[in-house]
């Protein structure tokens, strides 16, 4: 004799968000876009753009966790606190649609919107890490940050705050970064090299980053897709995707001998699987000490899914 067995239903397992219920969901919701949320939030779904909501809606997984406590940690050690994170350069490698946008976006609220999180504690591996950030921030603690996302400016133009009309017209991630750092006394550093579309080297950025004393993050986001639009690109004799890779070393062996700097890229590489590899091959060539300071993350584990969901 056989039993039928009864099938739970969604809402007999879980207890469905009041926009679910009342049909309000909107598609926007389920489009991370790091660009919109740093450059033209009002354009950004207000789960994205608003930084209590963000993180109320955000399951904290253990890669998320890690991201945010290590950033946390490396902003603290400005304030003379023993940094408990040592890496400074944070890799997020993962296939599309594996929680790397939701992660860089998370990234940049705690650098600039770290009064609007709530539960903080909720998303670091250590309660007392929340705690000495946020009363940081009220004591006048204020990161700096940049957001380069290579899909959403291209070879040619790298401004990526169209909304203002005084920002500079960037031709390089180096000459944009620059100025999302420091201003305009950030690109006058660079100037020469981001018209020139010439790779500043390292001793070049210590310089750069010595302009203000705050503790700095640099997101980068869809690298590999930039570096096939800068391969197009000749510049004295060679490519821009080409000194763009030079840059990106350079960027992170100065992140790797700095602990007020920190340095979180992606590599997605569903769509331009030779230029992550490239990217990936580059890192490997940097010297023992750098690895040592770069740590690998994955945002959602396989384990986790069903709980972000």
């Amino acid at each position: 004799m056989s039993h039928q067995q009864t099938q739970s239903t969604v809402f007999d397992a879980c207890d469905p968000r009041d926009d679910v219920l009342r049909g309000e969901l909107a598609e926007d919701q389920f489009a991370a876009n790091l660009a919109s949320v740093a450059f033209d939030p009002e354009d950004a779904a207000p789960v994205y753009r608003d930084a209590t909501e963000f993180f109320a809606s955000t399951y904290p997984t253990e890669g998320l966790q890690t991201l945010l406590s290590t950033i946390s940690s490396r902003f603290l050690s400005t304030t003379g606190r023993d940094p408990e994170y040592s890496a400074g350069i944070l890799c997020l490698d993962t296939t599309f649609g594996g929680g790397k946008t939701h992660d860089m976006i998370a990234a940049h609220h705690l650098a600039s919107n770290p009064g609007d999180i709530d539960d903080l504690d909720r998303h670091l591996e250590d309660d007392s890490l929340a705690g000495a950030y946020q009363d940081a921030v009220a004591d006048g603690l204020s990161p700096r940050g940049a957001v380069f996302v290579g899909g959403y400016v291209d070879a040619r133009n790298a401004r990526s705050d169209t909304n203002n009309p005084d920002a500079p017209n960037t031709n390089t991630m180096w000459g944009e970064i620059a100025y999302q750092l420091y201003g305009n006394d950030g690109y006058e550093y660079l100037k020469e090299y981001d018209r020139n579309r010439d790779s500043p080297g390292e001793n070049t950025l210590q310089g750069l980053f010595d302009l203000s004393d705050d503790p700095v993050l640099i997101l980068i986001d869809e690298i590999a897709q930039y570096l096939e639009d800068a391969s197009g690109i000749e510049t004295g004799g060679t490519l821009l995707s080409t000194q763009t890779l030079s840059f990106m070393k350079s960027l992170l062996e100065t992140a790797s001998n700095r602990t007020d700097v920190t340095v979180v890229y992606s590599i997605a590489d569903t769509a331009f699987t030779d230029e992550a590899e490239t990217v990936r091959q580059e890192i490997k060539d940097l010297d023992s000490i750098e690895q040592r300071q770069q740590q690998t993350i994955t945002p959602t584990g396989d384990t986790e899914i069903s709980s972000v969901l």
